[in-house]
This record gives C-alpha cells, structure tokens and sequence, in this order.
C-alpha cells in the first residue's frame, strides 16, 4: 500500500488506480481513473465516456479523431512541456507520436478540449515556501479537475503537508526529493509520480537544482460557478450585477452539463 509517496520509474507502462478523496469539493462521487504511460514512440489511445488528461516532456504530435466521423483528424504539433484536455462527446481517440510522457482517463468528466504549452519558466501564482504555481488547465466550474504547473527554485525547503485528494504527475526538469515519513525519494526529469489523498510530504531542492512539475488533482474548491462567473458579474442591469439578480438566471437545462 502506498502511503505518502509512489514514484513511477517507466513511463512506458501503464499503473490502474482509484482516485481517493478524503475531502470532496464536489457534488459527483470519487471516479476511477487509469493511468497511461508513454515512451518516445508514444502511443495510441481511447477517450472514454469521459476526458483524457495528458502532460509531454519532449515534442510531440497529437492527433485526435472524430467522434461521429472517425476518418476526420484534427493535429496538434505539441513543443516539449506541453499539455492537453480532450473531451470524450468530441473525440473518440488520441494518437501520440513522440514524447515521453502522462495521460490520466477519468471517466465521467467532460473537460474543455484544449492544447497548451510549452510552460513558462515559473508560476504565475505564488504557492508556499518560494515555490509558484501556474493553473494550466483551469476547473470549468468549482470542483471539477485542474492541472496545474509548479515551479521549485533552487535551494526549497518545502513544509511538510498534505492534500485532500489524489495528485498525479510528471517531473518535467531538473532535480531533487522528496521526504515523507516512509523516507526520501531522488527526483529526477522524465519521472512520473502519486502522492495518495493524505500523503505527508515536501519537496527539496540543493545548491544547483530546481524542479518543474505537472500535478494534476481530480477536484478543485475555487473557480467560477453558475452563480458566480466573470461574464455574469460583470453584467451590469440597472446598475446591480446580474450575479445579484436570480430571477434572471438561466435554467440548469440552457447549459451542456460537464458531468455524465
């Protein structure tokens, strides 16, 4: 049983697990997820009654393939640390060609089909202990799953800490550890990894080192909501916002649900 810390040495294979949420920020249960490796060859495969999440180290190609019209592919040429979201309504496949890298399938979620990269240098957001944080694939509504992007300088020593859920990810570039109470494990680029919902940990950086790390969680607690959104609060009707006007709001059914 994993406790605190699972690092994942070959990307090229492929770890089942069932995402775990001690604390849930939604209104959906805790979904079962797969995680998919991939080498430098890539690989091919299968959007679910769902999203594909997925993380790049190195360039690669991306094509997807229709839904209703399978014979129809849009392409992506991806540079190294990029990252990409495919809704399983749109698309019914997803072919890699080069890498290495990550995909996470979670069924049951419709996530906004995006591409994006490569990564800044550090984090737009400030996070803890000097590190910064950069929210890559934002939460369409609260509670749904983000991906984000977390930059360690050199020299961190992060405070011990915990999540309320799974994280998941890659190890872009650079080096260092992490320290849990089971012990420490070396970090290096090109490594996946899992902290379990509860895992106690930090990250460490010596003279010379730095980290850049895709972490991907399976819920979020800030983001926009139907009652509270940028489009409808800065809607001004007789001079109140129009996040303050329930009577005007759509219905659930003027909306394409994110959730099967």
């Amino acid at each position: 049983m994993i406790r605190h810390f699972q690092p994942i040495h070959d990307l090229a294979g492929m770890l089942d697990f069932a995402i775990e949420d001690t604390h849930p920020t939604s209104s959906t249960e805790p979904r079962p997820a797969v995680l998919h490796g991939f080498g430098q060859d890539g690989g091919s495969f299968p959007v679910p009654d769902g999203s594909l999440f997925g993380m790049t180290t190195g360039p690669c190609r991306l094509v997807l393939s229709d839904y209703t019209t399978p014979e129809v592919v849009t392409t992506h040429e991806l540079p190294g640390r990029s990252y990409f979201a495919i809704n399983g309504r749109q698309y019914h496949r997803a072919v890699v060609e080069g890498g290495p890298g990550l995909i996470i399938e979670y069924p049951g979620h419709y996530a906004l089909t995006m591409v994006g990269g490569p990564l800044e240098a550090r984090g737009r957001l400030r996070y803890i202990d000097g590190c910064s944080d950069s929210l890559i694939i934002a939460p369409p509504v609260i509670g749904e799953p983000c991906l984000n992007h977390l930059h360690i300088p050199e020299g961190i020593n992060q405070t011990q800490h915990t999540h309320p859920s799974d994280r998941i990810g890659i190890i872009l570039s650079g080096s260092g550890e992490c320290r849990t109470p089971d012990g420490s494990f070396r970090l290096e680029g090109g490594m996946g990894w899992r902290i379990p919902a509860g895992g106690i940990h930090s990250f460490h950086t010596g003279p010379g080192e730095s980290l850049d790390v895709f972490a991907w969680h399976p819920d979020s607690d800030v983001g926009p909501s139907h009652d509270a959104h940028p489009m409808l609060t800065r809607t001004i009707v007789e001079g109140t916002p129009a996040s303050q006007r329930p009577e005007l709001h759509s219905r659930e059914d003027a909306v394409l649900g994110t959730h099967r």
